[in-house]
């Protein structure tokens, strides 16, 4: 889960804003989202395998967007993932 969707569902639990924005900048110190977004990335391709690229590019962005995965690390990990697989 990115941190997008963990503040989401925390501020839904009635959880404080202040308490939300403290954990979460604590946990970023140790948090790899490029690293699991990889991760998510080559094990969802395996599943889309068939599927025309661009179909199967938009599949699994929009899955890590709603897992709430950053925009910009999806895009980048998504083409690097593609580009592995064309050369």
């Amino acid at each position: 889960m990115g941190f997008r969707r963990l503040r989401e569902e925390l501020i839904r639990k009635g959880i404080d804003k202040e308490i939300i924005e403290s954990q979460l900048e604590e946990i970023k110190k140790d948090y790899d989202e490029e690293g699991i977004v990889s991760g998510i990335v080559r094990k969802k391709l395996v599943s889309l395998q068939g599927l025309d690229p661009q179909k199967a590019k938009r599949r699994l962005y929009a899955y890590l967007l709603r897992r709430g995965f950053s925009p910009a690390i999806i895009i980048e990990k998504i083409n690097q993932s593609f580009d592995l697989e064309n050369t």
